[in-house]
């Protein structure tokens, strides 16, 4: 009967020692699998960093890329307009003189 008391508190203590061993096994899972992610999710931060910080220099290479092209193209209209101006701004007052001159002669 002690024997058999024995062995029942000795399977109790092998069955409650595998329960501790399982709960200790389960939290250090657990925290292994904290860090995991906690690494996981800094590196696709860094990442998302990089990728972040790389479109936007994409788009400030864009942005200064077509300010350039404006630019160029308002240069042009500037010196078409320049050249109308010269080659016709003798006869644009000449006309508006005769214009105001012969409205001032009809009055």
């Amino acid at each position: 009967m002690e024997n058999a008391l024995h062995m029942i508190v000795e399977t109790d203590k092998a069955s409650r020692r595998k329960v501790e061993e399982a709960y200790a096994r389960r939290e250090k899972l657990s925290e292994e699998l904290t860090a995991k992610k906690q690494e996981i999710d800094a590196q696709n931060e860094e990442q998302a960093k990089k990728v972040l910080a790389q479109k936007r220099e994409d788009a400030a290479k864009k942005l200064e890329s077509a300010k350039t092209e404006r630019a160029e193209k308002d240069e042009r209209i500037r010196a078409q307009l320049n050249q109308i101006y010269e080659s016709k701004h003798e006869a644009w007052e000449t006309e508006i003189f005769n214009a105001v001159v012969g409205e001032s002669e009809q009055a």
